[in-house]
């Protein structure tokens, strides 16, 4: 699986990150997988080509 999501600026990002909807999701169904999965986080626009 894979989420490939795309900001305008940092500060986007960082609300992103600590908006409640999201820290829930990494709480109840991310944080309890991270041992067996790889989570890769790349920065600029042509990452996936």
């Amino acid at each position: 699986m894979l989420f490939a999501m795309t900001f305008d600026t940092q500060e986007s990002w960082a609300a992103y990150g600590a908006h409640p909807a999201h820290v829930a999701v990494v709480e109840e169904h991310v944080k309890p997988v991270l041992e067996s999965k790889v989570f890769i986080q790349s920065a600029g626009p042509n990452f996936l080509s």
